[in-house]
């Protein structure tokens, strides 16, 4: 009988980032994952020695691949939707990365980088240093909130419920009580979810000049 593969950081980023699209941060942990790669819990501790650890070997794997523009680059507002949309997308993927990007945003390398290169591209349109701490948290906001919530949908639904049948319900509300609710059920039909994040960041854009 041949001897089990010995497992790879690789294997550990892969099962890790699987269980929380399943089934959430709430899911993951030590032994969850232990149990779907298949080997004992204590194994998992000769790769990371905490879930700390595991937390931010799973955010450095969700954000891996995302580049800095050149500090020299086009304009700022160009820098900033390079930049803002890569890292919409890598979240969109694994949206339940959220919670631990929250909680681990100050530990991660590739944060802190990121971090540091949307700020830099701020320097630009913000007076100081305060009016860029203002509009770093807007665009942050806009990125994690719109990957985490356009998975819902453009508009309020039940969760489990198709788009077209919250659409549908929506519809058939009173006219007289949610005329504005209404009206955006026509472009919902037709609206991406990246369609949706860049218009957000435009509107951020804008309201930073």
């Amino acid at each position: 009988m041949g001897r089990r593969a010995k497992l790879t950081l690789a294997d550990i980023e892969n099962a890790g980032l699987s269980l929380l699209d399943e089934n959430g941060a709430s899911g993951l942990s030590i032994r969850t994952l232990a149990t779907k790669l298949g080997c004992a819990p204590m194994t998992l501790y000769n790769y990371v020695a905490t879930r700390e650890e595991l937390d931010i070997l799973l955010v450095e794997c969700a954000l891996r691949g995302i580049a800095t523009p050149p500090a020299d680059s086009a304009t700022w507002e160009s820098q900033i939707r390079i930049l803002a949309l890569d890292m919409w997308e890598h979240i969109h993927r694994h949206p339940n990365i959220v919670s631990l990007l929250l909680t681990r945003r100050s530990q991660s390398a590739t944060v802190l980088r990121l971090s540091e290169a949307l700020l830099h591209s701020l320097r630009v349109p913000c007076a100081d240093n305060r009016q860029r701490l203002h509009a770093f948290r807007a665009i942050s906001a806009v990125i994690i909130g719109m990957a985490q919530n356009d998975l819902a949908g453009p508009i309020p639904s039940t969760a489990g419920q198709a788009k077209s049948d919250t659409i549908a319900h929506i519809q058939q509300l009173d006219p007289d009580r949610y005329p504005a609710l209404i009206a955006i059920t026509s472009p919902a039909e037709e609206s991406s979810a990246k369609e949706e994040f860049i218009a957000a960041l435009e509107i951020v854009i804008r309201g930073i000049t």
